[in-house]
């Protein structure tokens, strides 16, 4: 009798579902910020930018089925994902700088 191989997918609809839900929230959030407080516009792009990232590390884990692969693609993707960070901030901030004339 061989051993059955039972592999685990996540179930679309409800990912689909939660995506929905942060999209709906993220929605939300900024248009009462921008209503009753427009002085966390800083604090709203940070947890917007969160929220961005959590929806898009659900999609690359679920729908692009990397939340099966091994342990050494994810290292790598996230050491590329951390080097890819530090040079944009580094331009960022050289961009950013103003000459003075």
């Amino acid at each position: 009798m061989a051993a059955e191989h039972e592999e685990h997918f996540p179930n679309y609809v409800v990912i689909w579902a939660v995506l929905m839900v942060l999209t709906a929230t993220s929605i939300v959030v900024s248009l009462l910020v921008n209503e009753f407080a427009p002085f966390l516009q800083r604090a709203l792009l940070v947890f917007l930018f969160g929220l961005g990232a959590l929806k898009a590390s659900l999609v690359i884990a679920n729908f692009m089925h990397l939340r099966f692969e091994s342990k050494v693609l994810w290292v790598l993707g996230l050491t590329a994902l951390i080097f890819v960070v530090f040079f944009l901030t580094g331009t960022f901030f050289d961009l950013t700088a103003t000459v003075k004339r």
